[in-house]
């Protein structure tokens, strides 16, 4: 058994502490090695929901001084340090461990024993940098939010989630505004999403999910997804889960990280103006309900925790012969 350390920046709402939380706990589950999680306590992006998501799962879970890490490292035995960072060289290395790097946005400072990558669309990639890419899972449930939202059944939905301030195509914001006010049974639903035009009753806003069954739960109560974010996906985590849930994705390669291009392919809906992604939404509604369920809209099947734990284990333990 391996002690590995999992260090945070922040515990936080967004996609990389959903990834570091899902390698920690399969590192456990699927590995058999013991995870130890470290974050910086000062850190504004903390949330309280997601730290007791962490405490509630591993034995270890501690908010540090930053500068007071690698003393974590030796009290805890820790034999590997992984940290998921933006992926620029700032310092934090411990002396006591071997250190695995895993960049999201930059891979042009190696530092480590081992720089990686979470896909090719990290900026600077090489292929001498090794890919460990995020692991896509969530439970299987048939509940949805439509009752208690008073959304009626035969109504269509369109969902998003993610980065609060990153449903930020302004032409993408008019659309759903000119499309919710003519049309009352086409309704979207926000979660996590800083608002952008007057209220509607059929354009609804939640606050971020952290509960995964209750992620589930939202997810089921869409009928696709709809994204508009113009920094792109150098992964696409958000993106990833509608998919494996087997709903159509509505988004655009108009933007400058494309990893989710690459892995949606055929199996994205890409617009590219206004009129087009009109077209795109009506598409859908029109679409016969099972023909829309029948159809298989799955991008990610590949992510699941035991290919991507393989992959985990091959690039980020095997090197050390632990």
């Amino acid at each position: 058994m391996v002690n590995i350390g999992f260090l945070a920046n922040h515990l936080g709402l967004r996609g990389s502490e959903i990834a570091l939380y899902d390698y920690a706990y399969y590192n456990q589950t699927i590995l058999k090695n013991k995870s130890f999680i470290f974050y910086d306590k000062m850190n504004d992006n903390n949330d309280e929901q997601v730290i007791e998501k962490f405490k509630k799962e591993f034995e270890v879970v501690i908010g540090i001084h930053f500068f007071e890490f690698d003393d974590y490292v030796l009290k805890h035995n820790i034999q590997i340090l992984y940290s998921i960072k933006s992926g620029e060289d700032d310092g934090i290395l411990s002396t006591n461990a071997k250190n695995i790097i895993h960049c999201v946005f930059n891979c042009s400072e190696k530092h480590g024993e081992v720089y990686s990558a979470i896909s090719k669309s990290v900026l600077h990639y090489n292929d001498n940098i090794p890919i460990i890419p995020h692991i896509v899972s969530l439970p299987y449930h048939e509940e949805d939010m439509r009752n208690e939202l008073n959304i009626p059944v035969n109504a269509t939905v369109f969902g998003r989630h993610g980065g609060k301030e990153q449903f930020n195509i302004p032409f993408v914001h008019e659309v759903v505004y000119d499309i919710a006010k003519e049309n009352p049974n086409i309704y979207f639903l926000f979660v996590n999403t800083d608002k952008f035009c007057k209220d509607l009753p059929n354009i609804i806003y939640l606050d971020a999910i952290v509960d995964l069954n209750l992620k589930r739960k939202f997810i089921n109560t869409c009928d696709a997804m709809i994204w508009a974010r113009t920094d792109g996906e150098t992964f696409g985590l958000a993106i990833a889960e509608f998919s494996i849930c087997n709903k159509p994705v509505i988004a655009t390669n108009l933007c400058d990280s494309k990893e989710h291009v690459n892995i949606l392919k055929n199996k994205g809906l890409w617009y590219y103006n206004r009129e087009n992604l009109i077209d795109m939404i009506n598409m859908l509604t029109t679409m016969d309900k099972k023909v829309l369920k029948e159809k298989n809209w799955n991008a990610y099947s590949e992510y699941t925790p035991e290919n991507v734990m393989k992959i985990f284990h091959k690039v980020a333990i095997e090197p050390f012969n632990l």
